[in-house]
């Protein structure tokens, strides 16, 4: 069975293929302990998704269930709701059934498969499966995602979106130090990433927080960071005004003690 209550969705039986193909209605779904398997894109195009919570660790899901569900933020499984982020990105971005049973929806899963998993995506190359339209045989420059360099650029932000949100949830589960040396060198080797604080403007001090922790915001990063941060982002702003103060600061202190 199931229940609409307001905007969420309330299920009780396992789901069938197709069941919620495209409803525009469903904002939210909680699938109770009876729900032990999500058919073939039981919610594929539901574009108004932002969060399914499923009850039984062990449910088993088809393929490209939340195909096309651009709003999906948060997907929890049982307990682990600190990994509800973290889920939804691998769902979003691995979304053939080969690298979603292996990756992250083989139930129950442990967090170094999620680990190996962002490794894996890491490694891929940033133009990887780049194709861009083509229109009476000649790109379409008005699309940016027609150009090489800023799909390039996408990319690395979206690996940079899953090692930051793996670094909010750290203290529950520790990162092994060859996965977390790796991913750190990348966004040092690529700083136009740290955009990826911009992305959100209630998770921007969060995800400033914790790149800073691991030392990947160097001093001129914060001058390039001001003038890129939305003029909504207060909070974010104050803490760059803060380090850059602080800077500012150590540079005078080192100056006088050098005279």
């Amino acid at each position: 069975g199931a229940d609409m209550n307001e905007q969420t969705l309330i299920i009780t039986k396992d789901i069938e293929r197709k069941e919620y193909l495209g409803m525009q209605k469903i904002c939210q779904v909680s699938c109770s302990a009876q729900v032990t398997h999500i058919g073939d894109w039981a919610f594929a195009g539901c574009k108004n998704l932002t969060a399914i919570s499923i009850a039984d660790p062990s449910c088993t899901l088809g393929k490209e269930v939340f195909l096309k569900c651009p709003k999906l933020k948060g997907i929890e499984v049982g307990e682990k709701k600190s990994w509800s982020r973290l889920m939804a990105l691998f769902v979003k971005e691995f979304q053939t059934p080969e690298l979603i049973s292996y990756v992250t929806l083989r139930l129950p899963w442990h967090e170094e498969q999620l680990d190996h998993g962002i490794t894996l995506f890491l490694n891929q190359p940033d133009e990887e499966g780049f194709a861009p339209f083509l229109a009476g045989g000649e790109e379409d420059y008005e699309d940016k995602d027609s150009d090489p360099a800023y799909y390039k650029q996408k990319r690395r932000r979206k690996k940079a979106e899953f090692i930051v949100e793996r670094l909010l949830i750290e203290k529950e589960a520790p990162i092994a130090r060859k996965e977390k040396e790796l991913w750190c060198s990348y966004i040092r080797k690529h700083p136009d990433c740290l955009e990826v604080i911009f992305q959100e403007e209630e998770r921007a001090a969060m995800r400033y927080h914790a790149l800073e922790q691991e030392g990947l915001i160097s001093e001129e990063q914060v001058s390039v960071l001001l003038e890129q941060v939305p003029p909504s982002f207060v909070e974010c702003k104050a803490l760059l005004l803060r380090r850059q103060e602080s800077n500012r600061q150590e540079k005078d202190c080192f100056a006088a003690f050098t005279i």
